[in-house]
């Protein structure tokens, strides 16, 4: 009986002493897990860091963006008004350059008028002036100290040749 009951405790002692084998095993494999699970935990709580601050980087450039669109589109219906002006504005403008261009046919045609009678007037004085000095010797000149000299001919009959002249300065 001791040596059965020595046997089983031997058996026993070999059966605890492999469970607690396998129970340190365990421990060792559960640490190790753990320390694999905190690991792991960590890397995953940097990687959600880094998620929120590239969130918060691409909410700020959406945000930066949708103030950019904000002003386009304020520009943009600014310049849609602007261009629905323009159309009234050009048919003003090109009333307004017809009526110049009336204007100025009407100055040109006025200026050409007024050109035709002076050079109608300046040939009747030319033609007049030609015909005192061809058939009256009559002859106008100016001198340097602003008098004016009239040259006579064909006054004295018996030597029309000879010349008379005066001069008037006026003041």
């Amino acid at each position: 009986l001791r040596k059965e009951m020595s046997d089983a405790m031997a058996r026993v002692n070999m059966w605890a002493s492999t469970k607690e084998k396998e129970l340190n095993n365990i421990k060792i494999e559960h640490t190790s897990f753990l320390d694999t699970q905190n690991d792991l935990t960590q890397r995953l709580k940097q990687r959600e860091r880094e998620a929120k601050n590239k969130m918060e980087k691409l909410m700020q450039e959406i945000n930066k963006h949708q103030e950019g669109i904000r002003s386009l589109k304020v520009q943009n219906d600014s310049l849609k008004g602007k261009s629905e002006e323009l159309p009234s504005e050009l048919k003003s403008l090109q009333e307004e350059l017809e009526m110049e261009k009336e204007n100025y046919k009407t100055i040109l045609n006025d200026l050409d008028s007024q050109d035709s009678s002076m050079r109608r007037k300046k040939h009747a004085l030319e033609m007049g002036h030609e015909l005192y000095e061809t058939r009256l010797g009559l002859k106008f000149d100016k001198t340097n100290d602003g008098s004016l000299v009239f040259k006579m001919r064909n006054i004295d009959p018996s030597f029309p040749s000879r010349e008379f002249s005066f001069s008037i300065r006026v003041e």
